[in-house]
């Protein structure tokens, strides 16, 4: 089998790391993956712990009487000892507040709903406003950087996420490496992985390579909206509890830097997985997020065993390309390229029929793989590390929110 040897580079350190794939067959059944091949990194996941974590939730809840931000806060300190962002966020039958925990113990925020309560009165339920939930690759060996950004590379080449994240601006995936300085354009330190799909009349950039960015091992990957109610981040973790406009921020020891992937989720997000109100993470699995932490293992055509012909050199190329667009913008970048290549051909479709027909021949048929994996299959290693990751947030969580 062949190997193909990646570049990746950090800008903030001005390094380059390679990054193998070597070809690995495909052992499946599916028509879809005959004579197919996969392409698996020199990355050793068993080297890494992986670990989910409830990163910050927010709740919001209407008191019983007038009271301010400050108030809250300070019964929430008293009661807990934690400190925490309070802010009134209406004042309509009543005050309306939202709080956010940050890395929370549920048994602390239960206690400080309980505080407030008692104290000042709460009108109705409190409603689960937000979550973020992590998950994080530590290494067991700490020190080196180089293993980190392999690693940092894989989850960005071949995490999926759900829903359409191409068709708005703001949903694109985009990376970034540094805040926007005064005077200067967004794009200085924003960049898009993938080129704007064009009009209907326009040749689709996404059917070609060469218009795609690969986003520094550095940075930092985002897909989806800030302001939906899906957004993800994958990152290399080397400093914590950064405050961009005081320019501060605690640099990690070796042993605390992990890459981190995280999902935050709101609204109809939390509703769909029946988190309405802050008593229904009692209970909760959240292996029920496994949809949203999706890792895909794309598929290639085995070119070596077809008839040295013609058709063998187009497929060649075709293979080529797309392991290009891989390499550049993972398989979300991949299956971008196979839909627009699959709308295209449709598009053309009706030609070639007229133009068949009129030489007295028969179009012939060609199976197209459909949905989210056309041609990728599960990503087991990543898949199952982050399915066990979940299992241990619930069953830890299940422990502090148990009701004495």
């Amino acid at each position: 089998m062949n190997s193909h040897q990646f570049t990746i580079e950090a800008i903030k350190t001005k390094r380059k790391i390679a990054l193998t794939y070597t070809e690995e067959a495909v052992e499946q059944i599916q028509p879809r993956l005959k004579g197919r091949v996969s392409l698996r990194p020199n990355v050793n996941l068993n080297s890494f712990t992986a670990r989910a974590v409830i990163d910050w939730l927010e709740i919001h809840f209407t008191t019983g009487r007038k009271t301010q931000a400050k108030w809250i806060n300070a019964r929430i300190k008293k009661a807990t000892g934690l400190s925490c962002y309070a802010k009134m966020i209406a004042q309509k039958n009543g005050q309306k507040f939202k709080v956010r925990f940050q890395e929370p113990n549920l048994k602390l925020v239960f206690d400080a709903v309980d505080a407030i309560r008692s104290d000042i009165g709460i009108n109705g339920d409190v409603l689960l406003a937000g979550i973020e939930i992590s998950i994080d690759f530590t290494p067991k060996v700490p020190g080196d950087d180089d293993e980190r950004a392999r690693l940092m590379a894989m989850l960005m080449s071949h995490f999926m996420p759900a829903g359409d994240i191409l068709s708005a601006d703001r949903d694109r995936p985009r990376f970034t490496w540094k805040k926007k300085k005064k005077g200067e354009k967004k794009e200085d330190g924003t960049k898009f992985v993938l080129p704007i799909p064009a009009g209907r009349r326009k040749l689709n950039p996404l059917l070609f390579n060469g218009n795609d960015l690969q986003p520094y091992v550095d940075a930092t990957v985002y897909y989806g909206s800030r302001e939906g109610s899906r957004f993800w981040r994958i990152m290399d973790k080397v400093v914590d509890k950064q405050n961009p406009n005081a320019k501060t921020a605690n640099a990690l020891l070796d042993a605390e830097k992990r890459v981190r992937i995280e999902v935050c989720l709101r609204g109809e997000e939390l509703q769909k997985l029946g988190l309405n109100t802050l008593d229904d993470l009692h209970g909760f699995k959240f292996t029920k997020l496994n949809p949203c932490f999706r890792f895909l293992q794309p598929t290639f055509l085995r070119t070596s065993p077809l008839p040295a012909n013609r058709m063998r050199c187009v497929r060649e190329r075709n293979s080529k390309e797309r392991i290009f667009k891989f390499q550049t913008s993972g398989v979300v970048g991949l299956h971008a390229m196979d839909d627009a290549w699959t709308k295209r051909r449709k598009v053309l479709k009706k030609d070639l029929l007229a133009a068949f027909r009129n030489a007295g021949k028969k179009l012939p048929t060609r199976r197209e793989s459909k949905g989210m994996k056309q041609t990728s299959i599960r990503h087991e290693e990543l898949s199952d590390r982050a399915d066990m990751a979940l299992r241990k947030l619930t069953q830890r969580v299940c422990k502090q929110s148990k009701v004495e």
